[in-house]
């Protein structure tokens, strides 16, 4: 008599089992599903600017995510022209800059003049930007401070600031002269800022014969100081811009009057 395990199976369980062979040793005839068209011209996700791949500290324990590294702080660019420094120690009791841009922010520096044509033209930031082509940043600021100031000057050399018709002590104990009745300083004062023939003559050491433009513009100058000044042997020393600041001052427009009129009529 057979068991429960001994029963014959029943017609079902056979057409399972034969349905189940069929699907297992005959390959599906249906062609793979073709995939929508727009899928694959679709535009593919977009990757993190932030990119978690670190293979260089795999080893390392990542921290928690802090946002966007900030970008590194702006260097200041260079001068492409040496810094000016001062060449004469003071003797007297006026005071010295220790820089030209510090003192423009103070009260002792005074302030453009406007309202006079001989000045306003020059106190345009456009004009600064066209002398530090020609000089250092320190000459450059001196040379546009002095020409758009109806007094106040600084002293390229020596870095004294005063205003003009200012009693000035001597630069050098040793030195006895009074440059303050000299006509000549008065003017070179006026014309550039350099305050004493010392200072004059630093200023234009590249430049031999050029003692005659002392306190006197281009217009002014005789024949063979002009001849001097246009046609100067090989520096000897570097003067770091000053040959160039007594040149440019001999004239009345600093060699900027092209560019101000181009400004004017823009």
């Amino acid at each position: 008599m057979p068991g429960p395990r001994n029963r014959p199976p029943s017609k079902k369980a056979k057409k399972r089992k034969n349905a189940l062979a069929k699907l297992v040793s005959s390959p599906s005839n249906k062609e793979p599903t073709q995939p929508d068209p727009l899928a694959i011209s679709q535009t593919p996700p977009s990757i993190p600017i932030v990119s978690d791949i670190d293979d260089a500290n795999d080893t390392q324990e990542k921290g928690p995510v802090q946002g966007p590294i900030p970008p590194p702080p702006a260097q200041p660019v260079q001068p492409t022209q040496p810094a000016h420094r001062t060449y004469l120690n003071p003797s007297g009791g006026d005071q010295r800059l220790s820089g030209v841009l510090e003192f423009l922010d103070t009260p002792y520096a005074e302030p453009p003049s406007l309202t006079d044509i001989r000045y306003a033209p020059f106190a345009r930031h456009d004009v600064l930007d066209v002398l530090r082509r020609y000089l250092p940043e320190e000459l450059a600021l001196t040379v546009w401070y002095n020409k758009s100031r109806k007094e106040g000057r600084i002293c390229a050399v020596c870095r004294r600031f005063y205003k003009l018709g200012d009693t000035l002590p001597p630069l050098i104990s040793a030195d006895t002269t009074d440059h303050d009745a000299d006509p000549r300083c008065k003017a070179e004062r006026h014309i550039s800022g350099l305050c004493t023939f010392v200072c004059f003559g630093t200023a234009a050491f590249n430049t031999p014969g050029a003692g005659g433009a002392w306190g006197k513009m281009e217009s002014q100058l005789d024949r063979e100081t002009a001849r001097a000044i246009n046609n100067p042997p090989p520096p000897s020393v570097d003067d770091e811009g000053l040959g160039t600041l007594f040149k440019l001052t001999r004239r009345a427009d600093v060699g900027v009057g092209h560019y101000i009129e181009l400004m004017d009529s823009a």
